[in-house]
């Protein structure tokens, strides 16, 4: 499906959009109500194609699931030993990498499926921890029981979902383990969102340090009604459309947020955007050229991209190697992409520059490269185009966000999808 994409032209609309909740907190709350002895509602849960599988994994594990509008009622799996088990991750890298251990636990041979792209992600931790027992392959992986209490040093700056994975799972082993990180850790607010899911739902995890942690073991996962909050990676959107476009309010978002994404907000306002942070409404703003550090933001890398080909000057961007391993290398395609507008977009070995300019046009069409984030910040950028945009391949939101374009068009926003 292609998108056309009108520039932006200022009518009387709504000046308020509620985003999507958060996809990260939804990951992790499913599974830990999927693991517990009982009952558990998980609320305002947004049913992307991500959820969907993850909702299908615990689903194959034992857990039941009854699905009454955008609420779970979770019953969660029994302890039984399953003979074998199977499923599709589709292209959802955290029901992976979440999954694999706690499979390993509940299962003598299980069979993941995927995507090539999924499966050609890094895995390369989880093969040194369970060596023979994970075997890939070209659509699906093996897994087969394993893991042990014990010490686990892990490199922190591959993905903490490997981190987030283990600490699902060593809680209910017999022994006690431990987590050491080598640093530097990448997007360790991710691990801050796994702590506080996994500790409403009763499992206990000392943090000794920022890098060493200790998992007791014999916990068992206690039901939990739970409340998924606004998803601020997806705000990010609405924040750079509201400072290229016009006066926006951002609903559903949790001001005390421990999501890693919510620097957003700080750095928009470096770049000189106006944001209330406490109502999250955002106005029409000239932005300037920063520093980013994308270390614990990756996620935010294609947007912020977006805002720095609209503001003055070059804008660096540091810490960038871990945009190269998500659904696209999203390096490789804001470069394809920003370019075709006639903006300035140089990579080097540690960083990327980009130079803003004040007008937008091209007459090329823009690839959205099967990424989700790619499609809906180049969706941004053309809001300013100076003549319509379009974009290839439209249907990837459906991985995070199947309802982007109807938010856009309540925006103001002429849309065709075709």
């Amino acid at each position: 499906m292609d998108a056309i994409i009108y520039p932006y032209q200022k009518v009387d609309e709504t000046n308020f959009i509620k985003v999507p909740t958060s996809k990260s907190l939804a990951h992790r709350s499913i599974i830990s109500a999927s693991l517990a002895n009982g009952k558990s509602i998980i609320s305002n849960v947004n049913l992307s194609d991500d959820i969907i599988a993850t909702i299908n994994a615990v689903k194959n594990l034992g857990a039941n699931i009854n699905i009454i509008n955008n609420n779970l009622e979770i019953i969660g799996r029994s302890n039984k030993i399953l003979d074998s088990l199977s499923f599709s991750c589709n292209e959802s890298g955290s029901t992976l990498r979440f999954m694999i251990p706690i499979c390993s636990l509940f299962s003598l041979n299980t069979k993941i499926y995927g995507t090539p792209k999924l499966l050609s992600r890094p895995l390369s931790i989880y093969q040194d921890i369970f060596k023979d027992n994970l075997k890939i392959y070209e659509n699906y992986l093996e897994v087969k029981p394993c893991l042990k209490g014990n010490h686990y040093s892990i490199l922190g700056n591959v993905s903490s979902q490997f981190i987030t994975g283990l600490l699902f799972s060593l809680p209910l082993l017999p022994t006690s383990s431990s987590i050491e990180i080598i640093p530097p850790l990448e997007s360790g607010s991710y691990l801050e969102l796994t702590l506080d899911v996994l500790n409403k739902f009763g499992i206990n995890i000392e943090r000794k340090s920022q890098y060493l942690f200790y998992i007791p073991g014999m916990q068992q996962y206690k039901p939990c009604n739970y409340i998924v909050e606004g998803d601020y990676s997806q705000a990010a959107f609405f924040y750079v459309f509201g400072l290229f476009n016009q006066e926006l309010t951002i609903q559903g978002l949790n001001n005390n947020s421990l999501q890693g994404d919510k620097a957003i907000e700080k750095i928009l306002k470096q770049m000189n955007g106006r944001i209330d942070d406490l109502t999250h409404t955002v106005y029409p703003s000239k932005l300037k050229n920063v520093e980013i550090s994308l270390e614990d933001c990756p996620d935010l890398g294609p947007i912020l991209m977006v805002a720095s080909a609209h503001a003055n000057g070059q804008t660096t961007f540091y810490n960038i190697e871990r945009l190269r391993l998500k659904e696209s290398d999203r390096i490789l395609s804001m470069q394809q992409e920003l370019q075709k507008f006639n903006i300035s977009f140089c990579v080097y070995p540690d960083k990327v520059i980009i130079t803003g300019k004040d007008e937008i046009k091209t007459n090329e069409v823009i690839d959205c490269h099967n990424d989700h984030r790619i499609c809906m910040a180049m969706a941004i950028m053309a809001t300013i185009s100076a003549n319509p945009v379009k974009l290839t391949g439209v249907e990837c939101i459906n991985k995070s966000y199947p309802t982007f374009f109807t938010d856009l068009r309540k925006l103001g926003v002429k849309v065709e999808l075709i």
